[in-house]
């Protein structure tokens, strides 16, 4: 009798330390009214052939199904599987767990947009449009309810003014369209830039050329097309002929050009001044000739 006893424990150790750990597999993500496929297999190697199996499939922890099937359609929910097995028709029932397994449903996206900077800027400038992010998700930008070629980037950049929009898809092809941002390029923001000369522009010498001013203004003064290194004043005095222009910034950073002024300054003439060596006669109508 002892002999036997030993057997059975023998045995019963054997059959416990050979359970193999159940895993499933399938997809961790489903598109809204729809199921994904979950199978259940070893995670190690099957304990024996079995004799009989069966498998209780569990959601939320409450059983949904008990079969043969190691698959299971699933929405979404927190899944795991019990199995009761036998190797032989002698064998007491052998059960084992898998660990929890996660179905989630991917969510519509959100679309909207956020403006780094000012949407209303001067001529020259352009504002970074920003959509909502996310994994998995594609865009596409649109103006005035157009889309904008090859703008597929979660940014764009928008210099020209309209009612700009983004259309953000998930893995699922659901669509969600953000509120219209409206970008206004305002060339009333950009500052006035009209020189006035203080005098003719063709001349011998030189001649003041004023620019108009404002506060928190800056200048840059330009000949034939090159930046004068000191012309950052309001005012620069024209000595040599060329075309004169300003750039003027105000302090939004908007910046206009003026229109090219023409001087033309004349070389000064050449006076010679020599030594007179013969006597000068001076005449004095208060002298009485003799």
């Amino acid at each position: 009798m002892k002999k036997i006893l030993l057997s059975a424990i023998a045995i019963q150790i054997l059959v416990t330390t050979s359970v193999a750990q159940l895993a499933i597999s399938g997809p961790t993500e489903l598109c809204q009214g729809n199921t994904v496929t979950l199978t259940v297999g070893n995670g190690f190697n099957q304990p024996c052939m079995f004799y009989s199996v069966a498998y209780y499939w569990y959601k939320n922890n409450v059983a949904v199904t008990f079969s043969s099937s190691t698959t299971y359609s699933a929405d979404q929910g927190v899944y795991k599987v019990q199995r009761i097995y036998k190797c032989t028709s002698g064998d007491p029932d052998v059960v084992d767990y898998s660990p929890n397994f996660t179905v989630t449903t991917i969510n519509p996206p959100i679309a909207t947009i956020t403006a780094n900077g000012d949407s209303t800027f001067c001529p020259g400038g352009s504002v970074v449009l920003n959509a909502s992010t996310g994994t998995g998700l594609t865009y596409q930008w649109t103006k005035n309810s157009i889309n904008i070629s090859g703008a597929i980037a979660a940014s764009y950049t928008a210099n020209v003014s309209g009612s700009y929009a983004v259309v953000v898809s998930n893995a699922c092809s659901v669509a969600s369209t953000s509120s219209a941002t409206t970008v206004t390029v305002d060339p009333n923001l950009s500052p006035p830039a009209v020189i006035t000369a203080l005098g003719a522009t063709s001349f011998c010498g030189s001649v003041v050329l004023n620019v108009n001013t404002g506060t928190g203004f800056t200048y840059q003064w330009s000949k034939n097309g090159y930046n004068i290194p000191s012309g950052t004043s309001a005012s620069w005095t024209a000595t040599t002929s060329g075309s004169y222009s300003a750039v003027v910034t105000n302090g939004a950073g908007c910046s206009a050009t003026s229109s090219d002024n023409t001087i033309i300054v004349y070389p000064l003439p050449n006076v010679t001044l020599g030594v007179i060596t013969s006597p000068l006669c001076v005449y004095n109508p208060r002298q009485v000739p003799e």
